[in-house]
């Protein structure tokens, strides 16, 4: 692994719970979900919910400070990289069958990203497809990759793969993936 100076936020956005990472100077340095339940709201609540629900909890992290103090090598000055990596819909969700579910998820997937650049300012945003970053790897096996570089992820309840997800997006990403990103916003 490179050294990575910086902060790489990793998101697995749907309109019912969204997974994120947040990686400091290349190492997994807390991870999570947000949720909403699932037929309480009208989809463009829960997802407007969800987004909001997100920006809280990355708020409570005083990037730079990670960044010079926190987990992972040194600090070193003008090496520092702030990145949001943003799981997009592919041609089919919901088992692979095409309709409504694209969709939802895509909007899912825009009202995250706007919401996330409108907090996080300053943030390169990336998009990447399911097919191109997961490599065919099993959600076993994501998990696996997740577990090894958070060690906390083995003790955490992730039934969707989530979490697991927006950790192994996080890595893909660190570790050479954003040279095949599609353009962000």
């Amino acid at each position: 692994m490179a050294e990575q100076y910086g902060v790489i936020i990793g998101i697995d956005p749907s309109s019912t719970k969204t997974g994120w990472s947040l990686m400091v100077n290349g190492v997994i340095y807390d991870a999570g979900e947000v949720h909403v339940k699932k037929r309480k709201q009208i989809t463009p609540h829960r997802t407007t919910e969800i987004a909001q629900k997100l920006c809280s909890q990355l708020k409570r992290y005083s990037f730079s400070t990670l960044v010079m103090k926190g987990a992972g090598p040194p600090y070193r000055p003008g090496q520092v990289t702030k990145e949001i990596i943003i799981e997009y819909p592919s041609a089919k969700v919901y088992g692979n069958r095409p309709g409504t579910g694209l969709a939802i998820y895509g909007d899912a997937v825009g009202v995250v990203r706007s919401s996330l650049g409108n907090e996080f300012g300053g943030f390169e945003i990336h998009y990447v497809t399911p097919d191109t970053w997961c490599g065919g790897h099993s959600k076993v096996k994501r998990r696996m990759i997740a577990e090894k570089e958070w060690p906390t992820m083995a003790d955490t309840k992730d039934s969707g793969g989530d979490i697991a997800d927006a950790i192994a997006l996080a890595v893909w990403f660190r570790d050479g993936g954003k040279s095949r990103c599609l353009a962000g916003g």
